[in-house]
Formats: structure tokens, C-alpha cells, sequence
């Protein structure tokens, strides 16, 4: 008898099977013309909306091609004009939401708009001279011939890029990393903001005709049949239009792609609102990163320790860290939320700065002293870890500032108290 954690569809016998050559992985939500599909020991194929896609497929776009894949976990790919991309690798369970992602960007620009998968595991993305995991978000990709390339991360966890024996981690919505020439390394590259964000609304523009089907009478350079066998669950989207299918304005991931649930917890927009973040810097004492509510804490550190900000409730309702990260409060009037949170490891403002943030945010934040201390998970130098912690119970209209250093596993610093007074 096969006990019933074993049972598994043949739809999921199937995914599981997917690094096999030709295994069906995919479908195109959505195909203009001038873009081709080569499945393994294949012809080539010009691609329509609902054909479906293989495992170690190569899918190549012209100057007119736009193509968008959706895989069963909810990822999704959006292939730009003139690239070439393989599907490596796709692995994936329903029962488990476990599983594993590959693709490789030979030239051009690809997206990825993380589903279930990378909730938990990174899905790995390749160019010639880099290696690219995102976990729990979106990223775009550029790759030049000559090696040269660049990550922008549009929300999420993290994009983690490796090239040249340097790793450069970004978890800021809107972050980018540089790859060189050559893949000779990999440097921060800032916060795409104006005419950054617009080259890469312009990557997925095509001037095409709106995604019409290609021919496929008989004779036709497209007279294949459609292939349409991947019935999963998974809703068709339309046709994709002339500027693809990005971004038009700065809004949330999820205000676009509600079936993608790509973070746990909203980091904002793809691109914040410059004046307002040089509003925040310039008066507040807070780094670039995380949101700005009515009652605020924010750790930085410089070196690679582990160290995790806490903020205990008013009142009882709990304490917000990196196992608890969200708590609502106050009949639901309040939200206390770790919105940035390095996780042991990313790097959020370069060279080295690491910063975690937390925030109370609602119509009605009650009265109270919100207590703001730093924990020491894992430290990294016998010296101890120098840290900063700053908070704010008004809006940043006033700030506490305290400096320290933990020298012990484990260790709390002192604590720092955000006051909001009647009314909130």
C-alpha cells in the first residue's frame, strides 16, 4: 500500500521528471512573432500563445519577438527582442511547493518573477561570465556579447551575483550590480531611479504588432500544430502588447502579478520615489532602505556577523524579529513588520553596509514605548561587532541614536525606546 504522503499525480510525476531532455516544463502565456522555441533533438518552432515549452529548450527572439513562459509554481519569464535563453532545469512538486529553477541568458535581457519555488530555494539564472540567484522576488537580466552585464533587482528578498571571484548580494527593490567585461568581477551599481527605470521598461518593448499568432496555415514557416497539451491549472494570459509586459509606473509586484505572491511580506515599490527617499536620508538619519512608518528601528553593521534587530509590542502584543516577523495589533488598527532583513548574509548598501529595519505602520498605532534592541546570532571576529541602531516614534521627526558593540553569541545590547504619545 503506498502510504498517502507518497501519492502523487501523474501531472507532478511528470515535473519531478523534468530535467530529462524534451520533458514538458512550461507554457507560453503569451508569444508576439519572431520568436523561435528548439526543443532537445528538435526543429526550431515559431512560438504562439499556450505552446508548450521543454526542459533544455532554447528560445530565441528577433527584433520584433517578445515571449512570456508561466511555469507551474507560478514563475514566470519574460524573454525581451533579440535573446537567447535555455530553459536548463525545472523541478518542482506541488506537494511540497519544493523544487529547482535553471536558466541560461546567452545574450540579451530576460525577467523573472519568482513563484513558489524560490520562496525557498534560489532559482538559479546564468549569463557567460555570471551566476544569478534570486529568492522570493523579481529580477531583470542584461547580458553583452562581450560578457559585460546587468542585474536589477525589481522586489523581493535578494539577488545574489557572483562573477570574477566577486559576489555582490542586493535586497533594495530597484538595486543593481554591474557586471564587467569579460566577467572580470561584479560591483554595486546604485538604485535604478529615472532613466535607468525607463532602459528597462525599453528592454521589453518591441515594435511588433501586438502579439498577433504567427501563420500557421500549411506551408506556412509556422505550419505546426499548436501544441496545447499543457492543461495544469494554469490561466493563459493575453497576447502581450507592444511594450511587453512590464511596468508602465511605479507600482507594487503584487498590484501587477496578484497569481505570483512573490514576497511574504510587500517591500513597496519597484521604484521609490526619489524626493521622497532624499527627503528620508536628509532629515531623518535612516539609510535608503526598508519603510518609513510612524514608529521605525533600523540596525546597520559593516562586517559579516549575524546580528538581528528585535522590537518588543506596548502592551503585550508580542515582539517582532526574524522568526516573528509580522505582527498586527490594536484590533488591527496597527502593523509591526521586519521588512529588511539581512538573513545572515546580504549585503544591502555597498560596499559593506548590512541593515534590517522595522516598522509599525496603520490608522491607529496606540500609545506606548516600543522597545528597540539588537540580539548577536553568530558573530564573526573575536573583536565583537560594531553596530548603530536609530528609531523613531514620530515619523522620524525627532531620532534616538545609540552606538555599541556585541561581543558574545547571543548577546542583547541595551535597549532603545520609540515613545508615541496619545492618539498616536
Amino acid at each position: 500500500m503506498i502510504r498517502p504522503s507518497f501519492r502523487m499525480t501523474l501531472a507532478a510525476a511528470l515535473l519531478l521528471a523534468a530535467p530529462a531532455s524534451g520533458v514538458e516544463i512550461g507554457v507560453m502565456g503569451a508569444a508576439n512573432p519572431d520568436i523561435t522555441g528548439t526543443p532537445p533533438a528538435a526543429a526550431a518552432r515559431l512560438l504562439a500563445t499556450g505552446d508548450a515549452l521543454f526542459a533544455e529548450e532554447e528560445l530565441v527572439s528577433g527584433p520584433d519577438g517578445l515571449g512570456h513562459a508561466m511555469f507551474p509554481d507560478q514563475t514566470s519569464l519574460t524573454i525581451a527582442p533579440n535573446s537567447r535563453v535555455v530553459l536548463d532545469r525545472y523541478v518542482y512538486d506541488p506537494a511540497t511547493a519544493q523544487g529547482a529553477i535553471g536558466v541560461t541568458l546567452a545574450r540579451g535581457a530576460m525577467r523573472l518573477i519568482g513563484g513558489r519555488i524560490t520562496k525557498s530555494a534560489d532559482a538559479q539564472l546564468r549569463t557567460a561570465t555570471a551566476t544569478i540567484g534570486v529568492r522570493g522576488g523579481a529580477a531583470v537580466v542584461e547580458a553583452a556579447e562581450d560578457g559585460s552585464g546587468l542585474v536589477t533587482l525589481l522586489g523581493g528578498e535578494y539577488a545574489r551575483v557572483a562573477a570574477g571571484g566577486q559576489e555582490v548580494v542586493i535586497s533594495r527593490p530597484g538595486g543593481q550590480a554591474r557586471i564587467a567585461p569579460g566577467g572580470a568581477g561584479v560591483v554595486y551599481a546604485g538604485v535604478a531611479r529615472g532613466d535607468a527605470a525607463a532602459a528597462l521598461v525599453d528592454l521589453f518593448s518591441t515594435p511588433g504588432n501586438g502579439g498577433a499568432a504567427p501563420d500557421r496555415t500549411p506551408g506556412s514557416a509556422a505550419g505546426l500544430a499548436p501544441v496545447n497539451s499543457f492543461d495544469r491549472g494554469i490561466a493563459t494570459a493575453e497576447a502581450s502588447s507592444t511594450t511587453g509586459f512590464f511596468l508602465d509606473e511605479p507600482r507594487s509586484l503584487d498590484d501587477i502579478y496578484p497569481r505570483n505572491d512573490i514576497a511574504e511580506v510587500a517591500q513597496g515599490a519597484v521604484f521609490s520615489d526619489a524626493a521622497r527617499l532624499d527627503d528620508l536620508t536628509g532629515t531623518a538619519g535612516f539609510v535608503d532602505i526598508g519603510g518609513d512608518g510612524l514608529v521605525r528601528g533600523q540596525l546597520t553593521w559593516t562586517d559579516s556577523s549575524d546580528l538581528d534587530l528585535h522590537l518588543i509590542l506596548p502592551d503585550s502584543a508580542g515582539e517582532v524579529f526574524f522568526a516573528n516577523r509580522s505582527i498586527t495589533f490594536n484590533d488591527g488598527g496597527a502593523t509591526a513588520t521586519l521588512d529588511a532583513d539581512n538573513l545572515g548574509g546580504v549585503i544591502n548598501v555597498a560596499p559593506d553596509l548590512r541593515v534590517e529595519n522595522i516598522v509599525v505602520s496603520g490608522d491607529d498605532i496606540p500609545a506606548g514605548t516600543y522597545v528597540f534592541f539588537v540580539d548577536a546570532f553568530s558573530l564573526r571576529s573575536g573583536d565583537g561587532s560594531a553596530f548603530t541602531l536609530t528609531v523613531t516614534g514620530d515619523g522620524g521627526l525627532t531620532m534616538d541614536r545609540l552606538d555599541g558593540v556585541l561581543t558574545t553569541n547571543g548577546q542583547d545590547s541595551a535597549p532603545l525606546n520609540a515613545v508615541v504619545g496619545p492618539g498616536g
